[in-house]
């Protein structure tokens, strides 16, 4: 099982989902606002990745009183090409910054945290909102996956975008901090993995 983390960035805290977040979860997933522009998950696919150690589940906090308003699903932490992929950023309080926060705060964790060489996201293409939020924290356009999500009896098109840890810290003037590759481990047979020293 995985050990509760949390992460705190600006005004907002990120903290691992526990079982008991799932109700907050599913509602804010199948709430109208936002049920048009994520996949949906059971309970059971939820509480399945709470599970997975290469699945970051969390709630975002929100400031002064730390009440949930929102949460992300990041996928890849064990990823051997340091690739992190945003899988899910639900925000139920709209129209009040936090979604800007929140990718903020993803970022700063993606790549001071967790030493990541790539974030990326995929946003359907209807989803201007979004789109537009994302290229103004300086996510790029891959390309579009055509076809790629199934929503009732339609498939529809994906953007895919991504930065890249050299692009959040020019973007910044941030110096990154070290990192180094640890050896392949000869007991085990994992691969090396970057760390932050």
């Amino acid at each position: 099982m995985k050990t509760t983390s949390n992460f705190a960035f600006g005004q907002l805290m990120l903290r691992s989902t526990e079982a008991t977040d799932l109700d907050f979860i599913l509602a804010s997933e199948q709430h109208r606002d936002n049920s048009l522009f994520i996949r949906q998950w059971s309970a059971e696919q939820h509480l399945a990745a709470l599970e997975d150690a290469n699945v970051g589940h969390f709630v975002i906090l929100g400031p002064d009183d730390y009440r949930p308003i929102g949460h992300v699903i990041l996928v890849g932490l064990n990823d051997p090409d340091l690739t992190l992929e945003l899988r899910r950023i639900v925000i139920t309080e709209k129209g009040r910054g936090y979604g800007r926060m929140a990718m903020r705060m993803i970022r700063a964790y993606a790549f001071e945290e967790l030493a990541c060489h790539r974030l990326w996201l995929d946003v359907m293409l209807y989803n201007k909102r979004a789109y537009k939020l994302y290229k103004s924290e300086g996510f790029k356009v891959e390309g579009i996956h055509r076809g790629a999500v199934r929503q009732g009896s339609r498939f529809l098109d994906v953007r895919v975008m991504s930065m890249l840890r050299r692009e959040y810290y020019d973007r910044y003037q941030l110096q990154p901090r070290p990192t180094r590759l640890l050896p392949d481990c000869p007991c085990t047979g994992e691969s090396g993995r970057l760390v932050i020293v």
